[in-house]
C-alpha cells in the first residue's frame, strides 16, 4: 500500500473537497446578493446555509451506507448529478423557500454523498501515512475557499446570482466527476467485509468438515461445528493440544467483522478432545430428512454444504428486497465510539458557531465590513496549511492527541473571540481557528479508521457526520439568539463552554486509548450486534478440562 497510484486516490479526493467544502464554506458571497433579491430578513436568508451545511453532514449515516452498498466512484458521480440538479434548480427559484429546498436539501445531499465517497476510500489505501493523506486530501477544502470566493464574487458582480449558480454547478460537476475517475478501492471485492472462500473451496472445505476460523491470529489444531437448531447459531470449537477448548458463539451466517483464514485439512471433528466437546451443548434432535440422522446422539454435528450455501441466498434475495443498506448499529455498542459520537456533537455545535457571526461581529465594533471579511480569508490560509502538516504531526505524535489538542485550541480561540473587538485581535482569532479546524476536520476520518477499521468506516464515519450535521443546524441559530436576546460576547462565550465539555469527552477518548483501555476487549466488541435492538453474539471460553 501507500503507492503512487494510492497518492493518485489523494488527488481525487483534493478535488472533491476543492468543490464541495469550497462551496459550502462560500456562500457568504451570496448572501447579500440573495438577501437583496428576495427581501427577507437576514435570519430566513441566512438558513439556506444552514439547512445546506446540515443536510451535507446529517445524511451522513445513510450517504455511508450507500457507499458501502453500491462503491465509492458510483455514488461520487450520483452526487455530482444530484448536486448539478439541485444548483440548476436554485438558478429558477422564485421564492425563498424553494431555495431552502433545491440549495439547502438537494445540493446539500449531493456534496454529502460526493464528500462521503471521497473521505472513506483514503483509509481503504493508506495505513502508515493515513493522517497526512488525509491531511493532504482535506486541503483542497481551504484552496477552495480561497479560489471560488473571488471567483464567484466576481460572477455575482457581473452576471448575477442566478447565472452563478449555473457556472457553480458546472464547475462542481465537472470537478467531482473527474475526481471520480481516480476512486478505485484495493484488489479485493468489498474491502468493507471479511473476506470470504471461494465457493468451490468453501465446499471442499465442509466437506472436509472443516470451517474458516473465526480469529486469523490465533492458531487452532483442530476445529469443530456445534449448531444449536433452535436459536439458529452455531459455535465455533478450537481444541489445543493441551485438551482446553476455546468455544466461540456467532450467527448462523457466520459473520463477524474479522478476516477469516481457512485452516489446512486436519483430524475430522470426531477426534476432537473429550474434555472440550462435553462443554459444547448438545442440538436437539435432529429430523429423519437431515443428513446428519445418523450422528442424532453426537454432541457435535457438521455443516453441510448444502445448508450452508441456504443461508446466504436467502439473504442475498432478501437484500434485493431492501437494497442492502447496512448500518452498523453495533458501533454504539462499543465505548469508544459514543465518547466520540457526544464529543463531536459538543465541538461541532460550538465550531460552527463563528461561521456565521464573527463578520457581523467585527462591524458591530466599527471594522468596515470588507475588512473584516479579510478574517475569511487569514481562516482559509491558516486552515489549509495546517490541514496539510496535520496529518505529518499526527502520524509521529498520536492522532487522538492531536485531535485532542485541536479541539483545546479551538476552546481557548472561542473565549477570545468574545474580546476581540479589533481588527488584529480578529485577524489572530481566525488564524488560531484555522490551526485547530485544521486537526479537528482533518482528523475525525483517521480516528474513527483507527479505532474501529477502515472496514467500518463507511458507518461509523456516516454516524459522526449525523451528529455534526445535527449540531450544525443547532449552534448557529442558537447563538443568534443569545447574541438578539444578549450580546455576541455572551454567545461566543456560551460557545466557549459548549467546546469545552466537548473536549473533555474527546480527552476521555485520548486518555482510553493511551492506556490501551478496549483492546483487551475488541474481539468481544466485534461479535455484538445491537442491531434492532441489543441481540447478537456472544464470545465465551469455557473452563479448562
Amino acid at each position: 500500500m501507500d503507492s503512487f497510484r494510492d497518492w493518485t486516490i489523494v488527488l481525487g479526493s483534493w478535488l472533491v473537497h476543492f468543490a464541495s467544502l469550497g462551496t459550502v464554506y462560500t456562500f457568504g458571497v451570496f448572501f447579500p446578493y440573495l438577501l437583496a433579491g428576495f427581501g427577507a430578513s437576514k435570519a430566513v436568508t441566512s438558513l439556506v446555509y444552514s439547512v445546506s451545511a446540515s443536510c451535507f453532514m446529517f445524511f451522513g449515516f445513510l450517504n455511508g451506507a450507500l457507499v458501502r452498498r453500491y462503491g465509492h466512484r458510483r455514488m461520487a458521480r450520483v452526487g455530482a448529478v444530484i448536486v448539478l440538479g439541485g444548483l440548476i434548480a436554485s438558478s429558477f427559484v422564485s421564492d425563498l423557500w424553494q431555495l431552502f429546498l433545491t440549495y439547502g436539501v438537494i445540493s446539500g445531499f449531493g456534496f454529502g454523498l460526493s464528500y462521503m465517497s471521497c473521505i472513506t476510500i483514503i483509509a481503504l489505501h493508506f495505513d502508515k501515512h493515513r493522517a497526512t493523506a488525509t491531511g493532504l486530501a482535506v486541503s483542497g477544502s481551504g484552496i477552495g475557499t480561497l479560489a471560488l470566493a473571488p471567483t464567484f464574487d466576481a460572477l455575482l458582480a457581473s452576471i448575477g446570482w442566478r447565472h452563478t449558480f449555473r457556472v457553480q454547478a458546472a464547475i462542481c460537476t465537472a470537478l467531482i466527476v473527474a475526481a471520480s475517475f481516480f476512486f478505485k478501492r484495493p484488489h479485493q471485492s468489498d474491502p468493507y467485509q471479511q473476506p470470504q472462500d471461494q465457493p468451490q473451496q468453501r465446499e471442499k472445505d465442509l466437506e472436509a468438515k472443516q470451517l474458516p476460523a473465526a480469529d486469523g491470529d490465533a492458531a487452532a489444531d483442530d476445529l469443530k461445528v456445534v449448531i444449536d437448531e433452535k436459536s439458529g447459531y452455531f459455535v465455533i470449537e478450537k481444541a489445543t493440544s493441551a485438551g482446553e477448548g476455546e468455544v466461540e458463539e456467532t450467527s448462523a451466517t457466520g459473520s463477524d467483522d474479522r478476516p477469516h483464514t481457512p485452516l489446512q485439512p486436519s483430524e475430522p471433528p470426531s477426534a476432537a478432545p473429550p474434555a472440550a466437546a462435553e462443554e459444547a451443548p448438545a442440538p436437539p434432535a435432529q429430523d429423519k430428512s437431515h443428513p446428519d440422522e445418523g450422528r442424532g446422539k453426537e454432541v457435535q454435528s457438521v455443516v453441510t454444504a448444502k445448508r450452508s450455501s441456504a443461508a446466504p441466498e436467502r439473504q442475498k434475495s432478501l437484500m434485493r428486497l431492501l437494497p442492502a443498506l447496512h448500518f452498523d448499529w453495533s458501533l454504539f455498542c462499543d465505548s469508544r465510539f459514543v465518547v466520540l459520537f457526544i464529543g463531536s456533537f459538543f465541538c461541532s455545535f460550538a465550531y460552527f458557531v463563528p461561521f456565521s457571526h464573527w463578520v457581523e461581529w467585527g462591524i458591530e465594533n466599527g471594522i468596515a465590513s470588507d475588512r473584516a471579511a479579510l478574517t475569511v480569508t487569514a481562516f482559509g490560509v491558516a486552515s489549509t496549511v495546517s490541514r496539510v502538516f496535520v496529518g505529518r504531526v499526527a502520524d509521529s505524535l498520536g492522532r487522538v492527541k492531536v485531535f485532542w489538542l485541536g479541539t483545546l485550541i479551538m476552546c481557548l480561540d472561542l473565549a477570545f473571540l468574545a474580546i476581540a473587538d479589533q481588527l488584529w485581535r480578529l485577524i489572530v482569532f481566525a488564524l488560531v481557528l484555522g490551526i485547530g479546524s485544521g486537526a479537528f476536520i482533518a482528523l475525525t476520518p483517521v480516528i474513527t479508521a483507527q479505532l474501529f477499521g477502515s472496514h467500518r468506516l463507511p458507518g461509523g464515519l456516516g454516524f459522526i457526520y449525523c451528529a455534526i450535521g445535527t449540531a450544525n443546524a443547532m449552534g448557529p441559530p442558537f447563538a443568534g439568539w443569545v447574541a438578539d436576546q444578549i450580546s455576541y460576547p455572551a454567545a461566543f462565550g456560551f460557545a466557549a463552554l459548549v467546546m469545552a465539555v466537548g473536549c473533555a469527552f474527546i480527552g476521555v477518548l485520548w486518555a482510553w486509548t493511551a492506556c490501551g483501555v478496549g483492546e483487551s476487549r475488541e474481539r468481544f466488541m466485534r461479535a455484538l450486534s445491537c442491531q434492532g435492538g441489543l441481540a447478537g453474539q456472544r464470545l465465551s471460553r469455557p473452563p479448562s478440562a
